[in-house]
């Protein structure tokens, strides 16, 4: 019997080399996989310590499956969690002995009649399932749009050179209306006039700015599963935070400024008013999360990228009837006008979400 989970975005690492791996090998054996629940105490002993480990990691990630298959007639057993389901990581006995690395790359594309057995939701997923998609994967935005070189557009003597820039920039309506909302979105974090939001006195004044700029931005803000595809988005970013510590500084200050401008997104009025319950607590656990995140990579994150989260937290809070009054003029005051949050304010919004939240 055996068990592989776990973990590694570096197959080198396991043994296992890029150009021998199956073709197969980026998707998850458990796709078609048929679906055969039961509880947690009638699987075996060994089995129900690994899943407790697993879930007790899951709260950020959502969701956690086991999978019971067969390899050369043993019966074996398959942890995943979403951050895993894409490649196997690393193999082990039942008994804790690892297999070879070639044996490994064996099980995975060898091992067959796999059914999900076990399912973990934690409060944070935010997923749906259909019957031939068990597995919560990033999807590849194919529909985003490219804008055009407007480089060329540098004879500043017109006194119009930025309105044509800018309606050279608009997205077609012909594409307007056929654009994915993730691909709309990756579309907008692109957006070449971006940086206007930080040209007026608050934020919100430069990102209604940016709607005026933009018919990407206007269109977006009407779509009716924003907000979904917003916290997809959001769940993902944590993930590239990883990556990003890699790249040269200006990459690491894009992706810093594209992440303000996402979260400043998911505070809007019109995103947080149609959250649904899942939804609304999936988020705040996402953005404590990046609140520790934010916190240990000051290398990527500047205290400016603290603001967004202090607006969600403050709009939040507003509808609690035990917050002090005194405390909610003040809150009322940083949201309308979000461009500075104090200090006793930022620690009162933190005892209250820590303490819900954690």
């Amino acid at each position: 019997m055996l068990i592989f989970y776990g973990c590694s975005e570096n197959k080198e690492s396991n043994g296992i080399n890029e150009e021998s791996a199956p073709e197969d090998l980026e998707y998850s054996f458990g796709i078609d996989a048929p679906i055969d629940l039961v509880s947690l105490e009638k699987l075996p002993e060994w089995l129900q310590n690994e899943i407790k480990t697993f879930e007790s990691e899951a709260r950020l990630t959502g969701l956690l499956q086991a999978y019971k298959g067969e390899w050369k007639d043993q019966t074996i057993y398959a942890v995943e969690n979403i951050f895993c389901s894409s490649k196997p990581c690393y193999f082990r006995y039942e008994n804790g002995e690892s297999l070879e690395p070639i044996e490994s790359l064996s099980v995975y594309s060898t091992s067959k009649n796999w059914t999900l057995i076990y399912e973990y939701r934690g409060p944070s997923y935010f997923g749906t399932r259909s019957k031939n998609q068990n597995f919560l994967l990033r999807n590849e935005i194919k529909d985003k749009y490219e804008f055009p070189d407007i480089s060329e557009m540098n004879k500043w003597d017109r006194p119009n050179i930025i309105q044509e820039r800018l309606d050279a920039l608009q997205i077609p309506e012909a594409v307007l209306s056929k654009i994915s909302t993730e691909g709309l979105l990756e579309t907008c974090m692109e957006f070449p006039y971006l940086l206007d939001i930080f040209l007026y006195d608050n934020f919100q004044k430069g990102f209604e700015e940016l709607q005026v700029e933009f018919n990407g931005f206007r269109e977006i803000l009407k779509r009716p599963d924003l907000a979904e595809v917003l916290i997809e988005k959001y769940f993902w970013m944590i993930k590239d935070v990883t990556e990003t510590k890699l790249l040269a500084s200006s990459r690491k200050g894009k992706f810093s400024f594209q992440h303000f401008v996402l979260e400043y997104m998911i505070a809007q009025d019109v995103v947080l008013t149609n959250l649904n319950k899942e939804q609304e607590e999936t988020l705040f656990l996402l953005a404590l999360e990046y609140k520790e995140i934010k916190n240990s990579n000051p290398d990527i994150f500047s205290g400016l990228n603290e603001l967004p989260t202090y607006l969600l937290y403050a709009k939040k809070i507003m509808n609690d009837n035990l917050v002090d009054p005194q405390m909610m003029n003040i809150l009322f005051s940083f949201i309308q006008n979000p461009a500075h949050i104090n200090h006793n304010t930022i620690n009162y919004l933190n005892n209250h979400f820590n303490s819900k939240y954690l």
